[in-house]
């Protein structure tokens, strides 16, 4: 069990709690979805420009975005777990708003097994896995859940439906760990 220490904060240069992220929670609340934790899946839902497939992906892809002529697909691998598959989808949401510059129709992105070493992983990669962090923690969420004591790795994956690598990647980006 992984202790979280209190500690003064500091986000990364890419400022991913601003704008996109403050629309998609307003857009969930005039929807009735629960944002506490976020219902990533029912929101995607209501995007009409995104189909989103469950598939038998390849051991190493956890999720795909693919530009057809007239929609996005988010496909998700069902090998993966609930709380895993949480994290991709928001990390598939954050291609689709931060780089569709990137998806040509009939191009895809597809994303190899999450939290690889920031060294092995893309610049497009990294905005996406901050971008879904940010999303389904919320810092001033992540940093109330700390300072009401629930600051062990199994109660924030608990209380953010995430798995516990998504909580340590946010923690590491907030700066409460040295490494992840």
């Amino acid at each position: 069990m992984a202790f979280i220490e209190e500690q003064t904060l500091s986000e990364s240069s890419l400022d991913l709690e601003q704008k996109s992220i403050y629309e998609i929670y307003k857009e969930a609340q005039q929807n009735n979805l629960s944002i506490k934790p976020f219902d990533i899946f029912s929101y995607v839902k209501t995007i009409n420009e995104i189909r989103l497939i469950d598939e038998y992906l390849e051991d190493d892809i956890s999720g795909i975005i693919e530009k057809f002529s007239n929609y996005y697909q988010i496909t998700l691998s069902k090998y993966h777990s609930q709380l895993r598959r949480r994290f991709t989808l928001a990390h598939e949401l954050g291609h689709f708003i931060l780089h569709k510059k990137y998806l040509k129709d009939n191009k895809k992105i597809e994303d190899n097994i999450l939290f690889r070493k920031q060294s092995n992983t893309n610049h497009i990669e990294l905005e996406a896995n901050e971008f879904a962090a940010a999303l389904l923690m919320p810092k001033l969420e992540f940093e109330k859940e700390i300072k009401d004591g629930n600051n062990t790795i199994e109660k924030l994956s608990s209380r953010f439906q995430v798995s516990y690598a998504a909580v340590k990647y946010r923690a590491f980006k907030l700066g409460y760990i040295r490494e992840y």
